[in-house]
């Protein structure tokens, strides 16, 4: 558990179990990326890189990433130009 409170701009409404849901932040983004290249997807090794969020939850975030990134390429490939990816979970 943080210390931290966070701004209602940062939390979701109570998600299972009745915990707030934390927005990802870029950061953590990058944490499950190294923790990937460095663990493979051994979700409990990667997990213990991102304080405060599950085996489930990092497992979840970085297939939603792979699938945004898949959609990018392809999107490149066709020629449409992409922005930035911001998932919205």
């Amino acid at each position: 558990s943080s210390s931290q409170a966070s701004s209602p701009s940062e939390t979701s409404p109570a998600g299972r179990k009745g915990r707030e849901l934390q927005q990802w932040r870029p950061a953590e983004d990058q944490l499950i990326m190294e923790g990937v290249a460095r663990h493979g997807t051994r979700w409990a090794a990667v997990a213990k890189d991102v304080p405060g969020r599950s085996e489930n939850a990092i497992r979840n975030r970085y297939h939603r990433l792979k699938g945004a990134e898949r959609a990018r390429q392809a999107a490149q490939s066709a020629g449409v130009t992409v922005g930035g990816y911001r998932c919205r979970k």
